[in-house]
């Protein structure tokens, strides 16, 4: 039986931006249910909550942990709204705490990869928990006929840009991450596969990506691979990288192809705090990487994070050391919060941390508008609201001896 679905992007009031990026995990599921032969239909909520004369047997929700108090209040609201309609709620926070679902009024929840999950939902009778893993290939393409990418908004080397995933997963396991206790190989995308993306993506007028895959060079000889496809095509390009893995080789490749820019997680300057969260890489790595990748004509964006375990007034003043001696072309600087399915969050104690709240009633957004973070956690050494000082005058800071621009404001 055909079914009508709609599918909710939650919005992300805690952004600067909610214009950036549409949700290509949707897109994905959306894609699936119309090969299947379902009415599909994607709103997300950050630009509007328009779904008019669209009466849906089933409603779709995606979710991180900071959305989780919107959440709170919008699935009954959505019950109330459409009393015939089941609910199902996946997502990131939903993979790493399924229980979470009952606790919102939820009919069912997806666990994993969401194509083969949402499909046994739509199709099947009632199961509380739907568990799904993918081989990617077998998938279609994301349905981005059915929203405007238009209204999305972002540049890349000059180019209007949007995201594409090539790969999902990552092999390592840091203790910080949401990710951190159900690691998996990645998954690589066929390169046929990618090739009809970029000429779709081609056709509708974008000429820059950014590539979402978790780490982009854990195999340099995909990498090499994938980047020749973007050159190909004419695509100027943004990609994450782990410093401990990035060569001279793959920075050339990834150079000659129409890349611009790398973005890595270096996370701290001191080698102490990535021991403690198990990084797998050093402080010497991160800085090699920025040299390398500026010796090839590649800019450089920096993720770093204070509050972390281990963190000190000692800690926070080599980051900003860090950052003042190897300058790269831009950073963040978020504060540590601990998400559902980190081991940190699972253990904070085994890590010397304190959580403060709770996810359902306190936003846990650790990236979003400066000034405006909300900090839930401390150590031995520092208080909550010692790392939010820190985390504002290092931004502060760092920006103005860089000569970058200064964040935030109204």
């Amino acid at each position: 039986m055909q079914k009508r679905v709609l599918l909710l992007n939650p919005p992300s009031p805690f952004l600067w931006d909610q214009a950036v990026f549409p949700s290509l995990s949707l897109l994905y599921l959306a894609a699936s249910l119309e090969e299947w032969g379902h009415e599909v239909k994607v709103v997300d909520l950050g630009l509007d909550d328009n779904w008019d004369h669209f009466d849906p047997h089933v409603i779709g929700i995606t979710g991180l942990t900071p959305h989780i108090p919107f959440l709170k209040e919008y699935v009954p609201a959505l019950k109330r709204l459409h009393p015939d309609a089941k609910i199902i709620v996946g997502g990131p926070h939903f993979t790493n705490a399924p229980q979470d679902a009952r606790r919102l009024g939820a009919d069912e929840v997806c666990v994993g990869d969401g194509e083969p999950a949402v499909l046994r939902s739509v199709m099947a009778p009632h199961l509380p928990v739907r568990r799904g893993v993918v081989n990617i290939d077998e998938w279609p393409r994301p349905a981005r006929h059915l929203i405007d990418l238009h209204r999305y908004h972002y540049m890349v080397g000059g180019e209007r840009g949007t995201p594409i995933l090539t790969s999902r997963g990552c092999p390592f396991a840091c203790r910080y991450c949401s990710k951190g206790m159900g690691t998996r190989p990645a998954r690589y995308l066929a390169l046929d596969r990618v090739e009809e993306e970029l000429s779709e993506l081609r056709v509708k007028g974008f000429g820059g990506l950014q590539v979402y895959d978790d780490e982009v060079n854990i195999s340099t000889k995909r990498l090499v691979a994938v980047a020749r496809l973007f050159n190909v095509y004419g695509f100027k390009w943004r990609a994450f990288v782990r410093s401990n893995l990035f060569t001279r080789r793959q920075a050339e490749a990834m150079a000659d192809n129409g890349c611009v820019e790398v973005c890595c997680g270096v996370e701290s300057g001191s080698d102490e705090i990535l021991q403690a969260v198990d990084k797998k890489a050093t402080v010497a790595d991160a800085t090699r990487m920025v040299q390398v990748a500026r010796e090839v004509g590649l800019r450089v964006k920096a993720f770093l994070i204070l509050g972390l375990p281990g963190e000190s007034e000692e800690t926070a003043a080599a980051t900003r050391e860090w950052l003042l001696r190897v300058r790269p072309d831009d950073f963040d600087i978020a504060v540590f919060t601990p998400y559902p399915g980190s081991h940190i969050h699972a253990h904070p104690t085994w890590y010397d941390i304190n959580i403060e709240g709770s996810y359902w009633d306190v936003p846990y957004f650790h990236k979003g508008t400066p000034g405006q973070y909300k900090v839930v956690v401390s150590t031995s050494a520092l208080s909550a609201l010692r790392i939010q000082e820190l985390r504002d005058e290092i931004e502060f800071q760092v920006r103005n001896e860089l000569g970058l621009k200064q964040l935030g404001g109204e």
